[in-house]
């Protein structure tokens, strides 16, 4: 009798913690991430056919200049190709490409040569307005720029950003030269309509964890113990209960020291060589170990960055699977995504980058003293992600088509590795993000798909 009576008993508590178990695991979400094609297959051509920066160019050109708006003003003499402006007078409008005569830019590989400079801005720098019939010196004075909320700003030739395209106004005041006053930005496009979800779920934005042996990794095991509830930093216990993705946005692995010196010469440094890439290694399994311990948590989603093993050209190829040994062979919750990355999770439309477009922008002109939020709401306006590529950026040429240029607004648009975090509104349906980095924050960034809020959380 006692012992039927103990085996009613472990029969009643394994079926209360059945139940137990099934209520937490329904407390969460399950999104799956679907990521689009659209940074992922490039077109390889025919051998007899050869990729150019003129093709991508022209499909930019001809893309973004369908949607400005051509009727601004009926003053102005609209010319449809810049080589027409010698025959022309007085007061004209014209689409065109921004390019900038910059006298400190080095050319793409002598940034890896000589010695670095934080920016390339000058007085003696000059600005044109091009397309593939030729192109004309633009003066700044007084001139001003229209954003796609009808706002205006004052702007100088600083300021401007090569590689956009825009509707220009002014008065032709020589030959080639024309005086700007007025300068207008791809119009407004609708992003989808963001549905709610009827049930809490966060994101978990996470970028710059720069992991590095030799660093202390404290902070990474208090993120780590947040992530699963057991550390409390002023949100109690909602958010790891309520976990559905993190998303890593580049620079996971640190920058690797400088061993030049076991490079170069007629005679090795062995030992140098040994401790490199030793150093190498250990970050690797490291870096396995942690990504094995979030992936645990909830699914995880990482883009390559700056620092990762992947090729450097815009876009990044997704990270390979055979450095992460250790989270594959438990479980298989983790997704590798370009970079820049278009996905959806539901009915959610994402589109981010690791933060080497913004970092580019910020070299090549004086609104780099603006908030990283404000410049990545302006890649909005500008209609495409990177307006430096292919000038200062370097990227692959294999598309049929520019997957860079916005043909329609995403939902969430995300950047990482930026100097603080930032969030922006921009309407109902769409929120940009500046996402910190971790090593230098401790920060990291949470998104509410219920009530589409977003805000930072430091771990101490």
């Amino acid at each position: 009798m006692e012992l039927e009576n103990m085996s009613k008993s472990t029969y009643i508590l394994n079926q209360l913690q059945i139940n137990y178990q099934s209520v937490l695991k329904g407390q969460k979400i399950e999104l799956d991430i679907q990521e689009s094609n659209r940074f992922s297959k490039p077109i390889t051509n025919n051998q007899n056919e050869k990729s150019q920066n003129s093709d991508n160019y022209c499909h930019k050109f001809l893309s973004i200049s369908k949607i400005l708006n051509k009727e601004q003003l009926n003053d102005y003499i609209f010319i449809e190709a810049i080589k027409n402006i010698q025959n022309q007078t007085g007061k004209v409008k014209v689409i065109g490409k921004i390019s900038k005569a910059m006298k400190l830019k080095p050319y793409y590989f002598q940034q890896y040569t000589q010695i670095k400079i934080s920016d390339q801005i000058q007085n003696e720098n000059s600005c044109y307005l091009e397309d593939k019939s030729g192109r004309i010196k633009l003066q700044l004075t007084n001139s001003k720029l229209c954003l796609p909320n009808k706002t205006w700003k004052e702007i100088r030739i600083d300021d401007l950003i090569a590689g956009i395209l825009v509707l220009i106004e002014g008065q032709i005041v020589g030959n080639n030269i024309v005086n700007v006053e007025n300068i207008y930005l791809p119009d407004y496009i609708d992003p989808p309509i963001y549905t709610p979800l009827n049930q809490t779920s966060y994101v978990c934005f996470i970028s710059g964890l720069n992991y590095d042996v030799q660093n202390d990794l404290t902070k990474l095991r208090h993120l780590i113990q947040f992530l699963q509830g057991n550390l409390y930093c002023g949100q109690g216990n909602e958010i790891s209960q309520n976990l559905s993705q993190i998303i890593i946005a580049g620079n996971l692995y640190g920058r690797q020291g400088d061993k030049k010196g076991c490079l170069t010469g007629s005679i090795k440094k062995e030992q140098d060589f040994k401790d490199l890439y030793s150093s190498i290694q250990e970050n690797v399994r490291g870096v396995d170990e942690l990504i094995n311990e979030l992936s645990s948590i909830c699914p995880i989603a990482i883009m390559p960055g700056q620092n990762e093993p992947v090729s450097q050209m815009f876009p990044q190829a997704p990270l390979q699977r055979a450095h992460f040994g250790e989270s594959f062979e438990i479980n298989t919750k983790v997704t590798f995504l370009t970079n820049p990355t278009e996905f959806s999770m539901g009915n959610i439309k994402f589109l981010g980058t690791s933060g080497q477009n913004i970092e580019d922008i910020k070299k090549y002109s004086t609104i780099k003293q603006q908030l990283d939020i404000d410049l990545i709401e302006m890649t909005l306006f500008y209609g495409h992600i990177a307006p430096t590529l292919q000038d200062t950026l370097i990227s692959q040429l294999q598309f049929k088509n520019d997957p860079f240029i916005i043909q329609q607004f995403p939902n969430i648009y995300f950047v990482g590795n930026m100097k603080k975090f930032g969030t922006k509104r921009i309407s109902e349906n769409l929120r940009i993000i500046s996402i910190p980095s971790f090593l230098e924050t401790n920060t990291i960034s949470l998104l509410n798909l219920r009530t589409f809020e977003c805000f930072s959380l430091e771990i101490k």
